[in-house]
């Protein structure tokens, strides 16, 4: 049972996507439960929008903290700023949500039962990873995964939500649920990613620290994938340096920000694992040219659209 009058601290970023930022608000402050069953601070980092953002979010929800960047923050870097304002309240839980996510109207009361669910015997350190799906079909987009290689650390499958909550081994970032315990504890992002290692580094230094990582019940709303947009350094039909210059980006994966990452989560096996992106950038694109028309009917599907630069992607 919800405990009347449970404080949720909201931690968001944005960049350049005024409507899709607005309208997570409004599905955000449309909860069922919310002033009665639970109340809402939300801290927004606007970081360097030029179309308005911040201002358009102080108009119609002046209640939102909004925390300025110089569009240099990204993913990780946004969310470290507004994270780190909201620890200053010590509210309940901390709940993460891109603002390309749409929230069903009983996202939080679900995400706050499951948490309850999952507490026994005192233990309250748990992190609950809300699962989004494609709004044009029942398809995951993201949340939670499973490990699925004994050997290589970071080959995951993506977990289905089912009737009660699931155990889980890591995560995305864009709709989480994260007790107070569990942050006194690991405490904020770790200021050195820049966008892509951020989430699934706080998630596993978590599960180190002796926290439970749960993917919720069923479905917590909407979000599209841009994981295979076109420009992207998987993508075989561009040349080489096109491609070496889009894994070297601060959205992607910079071989210092890898390397502290692959070294702290990656087992004895840590420098070749390190190798494989950059391998495959090189090399892999030649072979999958000869899958050309499939790879491209993919990214057709997917819409291969821009939806904003610090979209969050799988790590």
């Amino acid at each position: 049972m919800i405990k009347h009058g449970t404080r949720i601290g909201v931690v968001m970023a944005s960049h350049n996507r005024k409507d899709m930022t607005i309208e997570c608000l409004r599905r955000l402050y449309s909860q069922e439960g919310k002033d009665n069953e639970f109340r809402l601070s939300v801290y927004l980092t606007d970081d360097g929008s030029t179309d308005g953002t911040a201002e358009v979010v102080e108009r119609e929800f002046p209640e939102v903290h909004i925390l300025k960047g110089d569009g240099t923050l990204f993913w990780n870097g946004g969310m470290h700023l507004a994270f780190s304002e909201a620890m200053r309240e010590i509210p309940d839980y901390y709940l993460w949500l891109n603002d390309d996510t749409f929230l069903d109207t009983c996202a939080c009361k679900l995400l706050l039962s499951d948490y309850e669910k999952v507490s026994t015997d005192g233990f309250r350190r748990h992190i609950i990873i809300g699962t989004t799906k494609d709004p044009n079909s029942v398809h995951i987009t993201y949340g939670g995964y499973i490990r699925r290689s004994i050997w290589h650390p970071f080959r995951y499958q993506a977990l289905l939500p089912g009737n009660s909550p699931k155990p889980c081994d890591a995560m995305n970032g864009n709709c989480v649920l994260i007790a107070r315990e569990v942050v006194e504890l690991v405490g904020n992002l770790d200021p050195v990613f820049t966008h892509f290692f951020g989430d699934n580094d706080y998630c596993l230094r978590a599960r180190k620290l002796g926290c439970s990582i749960w993917v919720s019940t069923g479905y917590v709303g909407i979000c599209e994938c841009d994981g295979l947009l076109g420009g992207s350094w998987r993508d075989g039909t561009l040349p080489l340096r096109k491609r070496w210059a889009a894994i070297m980006s601060q959205k992607d994966q910079p071989m210092r920000e890898r390397m502290i990452y692959v070294r702290r989560h990656g087992g004895l096996l840590w420098p070749i694992i390190f190798c494989f992106p950059y391998l495959k950038c090189v090399f892999h694109p030649a072979q999958r040219n000869k899958h050309h028309n499939v790879y491209h009917s993919l990214l057709l599907e997917h819409k291969a659209k821009n939806i904003g630069s610090h979209a969050k992607t799988a790590d």
